[in-house]
């Protein structure tokens, strides 16, 4: 009798500890949401070894890859907590297309892909301010991530793209008028000088048009120091074109 009294005992109070330390983790989880700037978004930045030319250029290029399998990974997803859950299931196919990119280049940096918080500054890009404070982000450090990043938004809305294309011609060539037939001129006459067709219209230049939905931004951002944690956003007054670099 007493062994199962005390055999119970021991259960209540294994289960009031159980409960406890679950009440304990979600009270952190909910402080660590709390600190969050903003609670739905996730952001990405892909970070250079340095600030050298080549590195920058390499940049650009693990970016285009790793967007280019992020962007159907977390499309369609409904919450930022479907969308990590997803970013966190291709985040070794993410790390391993980035090493064979900086590979292809003819480099040997290590590369890192990670999920977690952290702080950024204060930024304001055509139309949409992002307060100071912690976020949700995926990083791509590569090498000693100490250059300028590219920075965008993965969720709720994927990244702006900048695409070439072609304007439509602004007006058609103008049909010729047509030449007087030999029965109708005089005999005699000069015969008339053909008349010459106009002058088909120059094809309108190449416009930047712009993809991705009002929410998004895209930058490249100056390293402030300190380590990757410290690399600053800088937004441009437009998007950055794919392979441009800004200031």
């Amino acid at each position: 009798m007493n062994r199962k009294l005390i055999t119970g005992w021991l259960l209540l109070v294994l289960g009031l500890a159980q409960a406890g330390g679950g009440v304990l983790l979600a009270r952190a989880a909910a402080a660590q949401e709390a600190q969050l700037a903003d609670p739905n978004l996730v952001r990405i930045h892909v970070i250079a070894h340095s600030d050298a030319p080549e590195e920058q250029a390499l940049k650009l290029a693990v970016r285009d890859a790793v967007l280019d399998l992020l962007r159907p990974a977390v499309s369609g997803a409904r919450s930022r907590a479907e969308a990590e859950a997803r970013i966190r299931a291709v985040l070794p196919e993410l790390e391993r297309s980035a090493r064979a990119v900086v590979a292809a280049w003819g480099m040997d940096h290590p590369v890192r892909a990670e999920l977690g918080t952290y702080a950024f500054p204060g930024k304001g890009y055509d139309g949409l301010y992002l307060p100071a404070g912690r976020y949700r982000a995926l990083r791509i450090l590569i090498g000693d991530a100490a250059g300028a990043n590219f920075w965008c938004l993965v969720y709720p809305s994927f990244c702006y793209t900048i695409r070439e294309v072609r304007a439509p011609a602004v007006a058609a060539a103008a049909p010729a008028p047509p030449a007087a037939s030999p029965a109708s001129a005089e005999p005699g006459a000069p015969a008339a000088p053909a008349a010459a067709s106009a002058p088909a219209a120059p094809a309108a230049p190449a416009e930047r048009a712009v993809a991705g939905g009002p929410a998004a931004c895209a930058c490249e951002c100056p390293q402030a120091g300190g380590g990757p944690e410290a690399n600053l956003s800088r937004h441009p007054s437009a998007p950055v074109a794919a392979g441009a670099r800004a200031g």
